[in-house]
């Protein structure tokens, strides 16, 4: 937004938009700080948890020779299901020739405002924070309409209790003039009606900037990872495995404090003093590498001297729970056994491999389901931005995606080959060519380009060309 000269005359806002802003500020402040909030997920998600397993005299004692180590499992569960949510166009379950927009040009909305690369962001942040947003705001110029994915963090929304739409939103945002001094912004949406707010710079009360008629329906959209009836927005993926993450890290610290005192063999000596141990100039040796050191030297008759060794201590016992901890979380997180390095045996087979998928896939297709639908809903937003009112063929628009599962390249062509070839009754194919193409991947723009392609080989017109591609549906 571009900075608007302050000046002590602006306007303040009324008492009922303080008390809107008030609410959801409260609601944002809750994501944040919950007991299994924002913050706590993030710090999961970066390994930046606080450790409190391991004592504070333990810790000085042993200094900087041995940090908390931490497995990051719940950044890899987070990351293993985002990975295999891939958004591949936009279609109408029917022509889309009755819709206002075609799914060819949502789909060029969706590139044109980078939606590749904000989506992943998107579904990253919602899978491991439970819940972030898509904002959707008018063309600037004369492009496509503004989408983007905002973190959890800095909005907010509270629903309608009957029917779960949005009926207030909150982006924040702050700007910073120097390194010191900052002004707050705030948009509030309502149906209706966006009112923007800000401060003087350095802080102090709101003043209104702008307010402006919106669309009817409030444009923040929520991504929310497993929702439920009485938790619409969401919990973290990793919610379940959080315990076990703790408790591996804890078994993985104490392995790396027994490796420093155990692991190798331990050697005691009577008759020397701590002093007896010299450097080369003559200082005394620090403990450790006393107890570290090679080799020991002493002046004194053996007759004086009594040294020996313990026995070291095997860590299997360490790597054995390490081991148990991990099979636990391929059960609660539902992923295979060979995405944990202990359980990497090879599948005998790619339906092997397919068959330990099985309750991931499932998982994966749960969440295509909820975030399809915000993705719907909010090109629906683009809709009416660009054309100035809701179309009713936009409700039944579908989210295309890539299959999450695991299937190889060969077994999908061969799929997708017997149903454009097998032919039904009447004498034509099952499914059309453009089904197929579909079925393997290809983006609207390259299944346009194939059919171009096909066209200039069979050195068509651009009447046939435009007939080729409505018999393949893609027009």
């Amino acid at each position: 937004m571009t900075l608007v000269p302050f000046t002590p005359r602006a306007t303040e806002p009324d008492g009922a938009t303080l008390t809107i802003l008030g609410n959801l500020e409260a609601v944002r402040a809750s994501w944040i700080m919950g007991d299994l909030g924002l913050l706590v997920c993030e710090q999961y998600y970066m390994g930046t948890q606080p450790l409190q397993y391991m004592s504070k005299d333990l810790e000085k004692d042993l200094g900087e020779t041995v940090t908390q180590l931490v497995i990051n499992w719940p950044q890899m569960v987070a990351d293993a299901y985002a990975e295999r949510h891939v958004c591949t166009g936009f279609r109408y379950p029917a022509s889309d020739a009755g819709a206002a927009v075609s799914g060819d040009e949502l789909w060029q909305w969706w590139q044109a405002n980078n939606m590749d690369e904000q989506a992943n962001m998107a579904q990253v942040d919602a899978i491991s924070l439970s819940k972030s947003a898509l904002l959707v705001g008018p063309a600037v110029g004369s492009g496509a309409p503004t989408i983007t994915a905002e973190s959890a963090f800095d909005v907010a929304w509270i629903r309608d209790p009957r029917s779960g739409v949005v009926i207030r939103g909150l982006k924040a945002w702050a700007e910073f003039l120097d390194d010191r001094t900052s002004i707050q912004w705030r948009n509030i949406y309502l149906p209706g009606r966006r009112i923007t707010l800000r401060t003087a710079p350095g802080g102090g009360g709101w003043y209104v900037d702008q307010d402006v008629k919106s669309t009817e329906l409030v444009p923040l959209v929520p991504l929310v990872n497993r929702p439920r009836l009485k938790q619409r927005d969401g919990r973290t993926e990793f919610a379940p495995i959080i315990p076990v993450a703790n408790a591996a890290n804890k078994m993985a610290t104490d392995m790396m404090v027994s490796g420093e005192f155990h692991a190798m063999p331990r050697r005691w000596v009577f008759g020397l003093k701590a002093s007896d141990f010299k450097n080369p100039d003559g200082t005394t040796r620090n403990t450790w590498s006393v107890i570290k050191g090679r080799l020991w030297a002493t002046e004194k008759k053996p007759s004086d001297v009594a040294v020996g060794q313990f026995t070291e201590s095997s860590l299997t016992n360490f790597h054995d729970t390490i081991k148990l901890l991990a099979r636990l979380t391929a059960q609660l997180s539902g992923m295979p056994s060979d995405y944990m390095s202990f359980d990497s045996v090879n599948p005998p087979s790619a339906d092997a491999l397919r068959a330990s998928e099985r309750r991931m896939v499932k998982k994966c297709e749960d969440q295509q389901v909820s975030f399809g639908g915000s993705y719907e809903t909010a090109m629906r937003h683009a809709i009416r931005f660009a054309t100035g009112k809701y179309d009713n063929a936009a409700m039944m628009l579908e989210t295309n995606w890539r299959d999450p599962g695991t299937p190889t390249t060969a077994q999908v062509t061969d799929a997708a080959v017997k149903k454009v070839t097998t032919k039904g009754a009447d004498g034509r194919p099952l499914v059309p060519t453009e089904q197929g193409r579909i079925d393997l991947g290809y983006t609207p723009q390259q299944r346009d380009d194939m059919v171009q392609m096909e066209a200039r080989a069979m050195n068509l017109d651009p009447d046939q060309v435009a007939l080729m591609a409505l018999l393949d549906g893609t027009k």
